[in-house]
């Protein structure tokens, strides 16, 4: 038995309040104190009182939970932060990873929060991420303090809602996304990509020196594409610099804005409204970001009522994402705006940190670049004049086997939170109402027991040879979690897949991938999403290839 569980402990702990209590009594004169200065006194102990009544309930429950016996624990715990200190480290998931590799569990593993006040669980396995996401999967949901954020830059679209409005919403949105109507989507990229690679092409930085930032290039790249797909509308926000949807999401989605969030929900354990957080002293890059989400609302809500003007008028015959959803005649013009708001963040974020993370390897790894580079002059006679379609992606197997092990080994979502709402149960053991149980996506599929002693490597072969597959493509794809799976899988992962083959086919195919600086240190980082970054972006040099 630790200190902490010890009734010597419980003692000192229940004997705080009353003794700091005790102190301001002796020390204030409280009786010739007005009613104000009394409640300045005693204010602060009766707080006390409550945070400690809280606490303490919520340590004395994690102590009763079984689960703490029966589940391996990882070591290096303390009563003050847990493992919570394992669980901040940077890349997001490391921790996680290493408990998955190295501690012995049948596919589940138990660690603790912040004063030991809450236990997780951590799923391990596939047969245990099967119970999880298919078999019972309502019986699950994600954290509310998590929901409420995503909901300030996502509405409320499918990301964030849960039970029958999740069911709903996902059979509403499923034609949008069909396979058919995504692949013939493809030649939408493919045009869209066009242009923004002539404009790279003639942009100074690279005509001069050939260094770009490409986080920026790749968010704005990927935003006029989602733009052109959902909308049916060309943003060219690669050649205006003051488009203002781009200008936002950069607010959302800053660099440094993510260690600043950690810290508010630390601190508030909720996401402050955002008319307060636009105004919130010290943190600038949080005010930045909540300033970004404040202002996505309304250009989205003008953007629905310019595409159901440009319906009614006969104006707009696309067969665009939101034209698709208008028509269907499924949802408000409140929850159009909800699900634009999704669509975008999601369409463009994702798919734009994970076309970063595929140059940044394919720079790191130029003979596999020279391969892929190969297999695509091969498969187009000519570089210039192309048009593309879903047929074409489906013929280049090492294109698809790259993007599939950038998704692999750089999920967008490194971590994935649920929060049992009834009693269940996950490979025979009992899992209370209100369990915090963890998806890590980082740790499964970069596990060696999942995916052998190269799991860490990046390896295109993988995808392509029966022996590789084995380790996670075709005899078990629960080893694959990016997209995850069952009713909660993501249900654009078709769209981000023919997208992100476009963007890397059209570069590659164009330009030379070099890093501009092979010193210089890079690693994943991020709040929402996870992005490869230096100490101020990622800098690489694009060397033009003669035609």
């Amino acid at each position: 038995m630790s200190i902490y569980e010890s009734k010597g402990f419980a003692v000192l702990y229940a004997s705080l309040p009353p003794a700091l209590l005790a102190i301001v009594l002796r020390f204030v004169d409280v009786a010739n104190l007005g009613s104000r200065g009394k409640a300045i006194v005693l204010l602060p102990v009766l707080i006390y009182f409550f945070a400690a009544y809280k606490i303490g309930r919520a340590i004395l429950g994690n102590l009763k939970n079984p689960l703490r016996r029966l589940l391996p624990t990882p070591p290096g715990d303390t009563f003050l932060l847990g493992h919570a200190r394992f669980t901040w480290e940077e890349p997001r998931g490391n921790a996680f990873l290493k408990w998955t590799d190295e501690i012995p569990n049948d596919g589940l593993i138990y660690y603790s929060g912040l004063f030991r006040a809450t236990g997780h669980v951590m799923v391990t396995s596939p047969d245990a991420i099967r119970e999880v996401l298919v078999t019972r999967a309502y019986d699950y949901v994600k954290p509310e303090i998590g929901r409420k954020f995503l909901e300030q830059t996502t509405g409320r679209g499918l990301i964030v809602v849960e039970g029958d409005e999740h069911k709903l919403q996902r059979k509403s949105v499923a034609p949008a996304f069909s396979g058919k109507h995504v692949r013939n989507l493809v030649p939408v990229f493919w045009k869209s990509l066009r242009i923004q690679l002539d404009v790279a092409s003639e942009g100074d930085d690279v005509r001069n020196s050939g260094v770009v930032e490409l986080n920026m290039w790749a968010s704005r790249a990927t935003i006029d594409i989602i733009c052109a797909a959902t909308l049916g509308r060309d943003f060219d926000s690669l050649r205006n610099d003051d488009n203002e949807l781009a200008l936002q999401y950069k607010r959302v989605f800053g660099d440094k804005a993510g260690a600043q969030v950690w810290v508010i929900f630390d601190i508030l354990r909720t996401p402050p409204p955002l008319q307060l957080a636009r105004w919130m002293p010290f943190f600038k890059q949080f005010r930045e970001a909540a300033e970004g989400r404040y202002q996505l609302r309304p250009l989205c809500r003008k953007l629905v009522e310019q595409k159901r003007q440009d319906i009614k008028s006969g104006s707009d015959l696309q067969v665009d994402i939101l034209s698709v959803l208008m028509q269907s005649g499924e949802f408000t013009d409140d929850g159009l705006v909800d699900q634009l708001l999704t669509f975008l963040a999601a369409g463009h974020e994702t798919t734009s940190s994970a076309f970063a993370f595929t140059c940044w390897l394919l720079a790191k790894h130029p003979k596999i670049q020279d391969r892929l580079r190969d297999e695509l002059k091969a498969h187009f006679a000519e570089a210039a004049d192309i048009s593309v379609d879903a047929t074409d992606l489906d013929s280049l197997p090492y294109l698809d086997a790259v993007v599939s092990e950038q998704l692999r080994l750089y999920p967008s979502a490194p971590i994935s939170p649920r929060w049992s709402v009834r009693e269940t149960s996950i490979l025979g053991h009992h899992i209370a109402k209100d369990q915090f149980v963890l998806l890590c996506p980082w740790a499964i599929n970069r596990s060696k027991k999942l995916w052998g002693e190269d799991a860490q490597e990046f390896k295109p072969e993988r995808w392509l040879t029966k022996e590789s597959t084995e380790h996670g493509k075709d005899t078990d794809t629960m080893r694959f979690l990016t997209f995850f799976y069952g009713p909660r899988s993501c249900p654009g992962q078709v769209f981000s897949r023919m997208e992100q083959k476009c963007l890397v086919a059209a570069l590659i195919m164009r330009f030379q991938i070099e890093m501009a600086d092979e010193s210089e240190e890079i690693a994943p980082r991020g709040f929402i999403t996870v992005k490869p970054m230096g100490e101020e972006g990622l800098y690489v040099k694009l060397r033009e290839l003669s035609q």
